[in-house]
């Protein structure tokens, strides 16, 4: 009996007005999200590598930042493995794009 109030009350001028505000929401939800996603794929898949350089001039590669704990840096490796390092024995902590050449202090001049 409720029902029959109901669609009795509902003037089909309401009805159309109701699929129509609903139709809107889903077109912009379409719209928002895939952005949504592309955003929160390209933000989490980039993890930056760091290079550290010891003083024996070795360079170990590290996924994400080194964090400095009781005289060493923990890090994680290139392959994914927890790692540390004696805090006495690197020389330089640099993001890969940011790190020096490895061979730029014997780099052969052109000029005769």
């Amino acid at each position: 009996m409720r029902e029959a109030r109901r669609n009795a009350n509902s003037s089909p001028a309401r009805r159309a007005n109701s699929t129509q505000s609903h139709s809107k929401i889903i077109v912009a939800m379409k719209q928002f999200l895939p952005t949504m996603l592309l955003g929160a794929i390209l933000l989490t898949g980039c993890t930056p590598h760091y290079l550290i350089t010891l003083n024996s001039g070795a360079r170990i590669t590290a996924l994400g930042k080194p964090r400095y704990e009781n005289g060493a840096y923990i890090f994680k490796d290139v392959k994914g493995q927890p790692a540390s390092v004696f805090a006495g024995s690197v020389r330089e902590i640099a993001p890969a794009s940011m790190s020096k050449s490895e061979n730029s202090q014997f780099m052969r001049s052109t000029s005769k």
